[in-house]
């Protein structure tokens, strides 16, 4: 294991910037095989070991929710911990709570909207949260579970929304023009989601996702149902407490040390900012905006795509639903793959997706 220098405040993981933390290859089913490799990363050594190196490769994401079990939310929590150059501070319940309701909804659907149940469930659990993240040892998350089962409950009643709107726009003939502010095109999510109760929202996105099928026809199909499993995962009270867990461990972290942060292997470009910013790599976009079918290019994108293209999937990935974090991933990670990766595209005025 790498020896350990503690710098105040700073905590650094093998090819990362210092003063972030970043512990993505852990697997959520199981414990990590090995122990991480802490090291005190200098400026220099950054410079040759982050994204900027040619031999390093951001991976493809997969579109899942992150999600980390009990287990490896406290093994994670324990090495933020144990590598302060300090005693560690005593966590706020209520700031954590608040942080990691904003980290597990990348949509605005799951925790943050205003008529949600589950910001309120992680109040009440706040403390049992930070006690169950900061115990060493076995036993349960159950803090965790209750949001879990909050979340379940929730989406399966915002689901109900989006499909019943899903169904009238597609089956009953709702405009489906796919120019600016068209439902394939229409920036919806950044948009609206601070406008809207989670069940307008809902509504909203199955319009969207309803008239784009009846555009497109069944060549539309497995985008738009890629879209309702990524805006409303079947998942159970156990399998959204993963997902609360990770937000919770990515709310915590800078809590701890406002110099740190953690991300998933799948996001983990989000903690490349700063090295990005000094050695920018090629990206499919310089700027985009999510919609409710995918991604919508706003400036300097690479050839194939048009300013006004509406991607809805890269490398076999389905853009839909994708957090920012792992849409930013997923553009610079095509380019570095050898070969090309082929994209599904819709482009401005026309009712056939091209590929490229």
């Amino acid at each position: 294991m790498a020896s350990v220098r503690l710098l105040a405040g700073v905590l650094a993981l093998v090819g990362i910037s210092a003063g972030l933390v970043v512990y993505g290859r852990i697997q959520s089913a199981s414990p990590p095989p090995s122990p991480t490799r802490f090291e005190s990363l200098s400026d220099a050594a950054v410079a040759e070991k982050g994204p900027a190196d040619p031999g390093f490769s951001f991976r493809i994401p997969s579109g899942e929710p992150p999600a980390l079990s009990c287990d490896d939310a406290r093994a994670l929590v324990r090495q933020a911990r144990e590598h302060l150059a300090y005693p560690p501070p005593r966590m706020d319940p209520q700031a954590l709570a608040t942080a990691t309701a904003d980290w597990i909804d990348p949509h605005g659907l799951w925790s943050a909207c205003p008529d949600s149940p589950v910001a309120a469930v992680l109040e009440r659990q706040a403390v049992a949260l930070v006690r169950e993240l900061e115990t060493a040892g076995g036993g349960g998350c159950s803090a965790a579970r209750a949001a879990g089962d909050a979340l379940t409950t929730w989406t399966g009643s915002l689901r109900v929304q989006f499909d019943a709107a899903r169904k009238h726009a597609r089956d009953d003939g709702v405009d489906a023009s796919f120019g600016t502010g068209g439902p394939a095109a229409d920036p919806v999510l950044e948009a609206e989601v601070a406008a809207r109760s989670g069940t307008a929202f809902a509504e909203a996105l199955g319009v969207r996702v309803g008239a784009f099928e009846r555009s497109l026809g069944p060549a539309a199909l497995p985008y738009a149902d890629s879209a309702e499993r990524r805006f409303f995962p079947a998942l159970d009270g156990e399998g959204w407490s993963r997902v609360v867990l990770a937000g919770a461990v990515r709310a915590y972290v800078p809590l701890l040390d406002p110099h740190g942060a953690w991300a998933p292997a799948d996001e983990e470009a989000s903690v490349y900012d700063i090295d990005l910013e000094a050695h920018p790599p090629d990206r499919l976009w310089e700027k985009a905006s999510r919609t409710a079918l995918g991604v919508l290019v706003e400036s300097d994108p690479l050839d194939p795509l048009h300013v006004g293209d509406v991607v809805v999937a890269i490398a076999g990935v389905s853009t839909a639903g994708l957090p920012l974090e792992q849409l930013d991933q997923l553009a610079f990670a095509v380019t570095d793959t050898p070969s090309s990766a082929p994209l599904v595209i819709l482009r401005e005025g026309e009712h056939a997706l091209r590929t490229s």
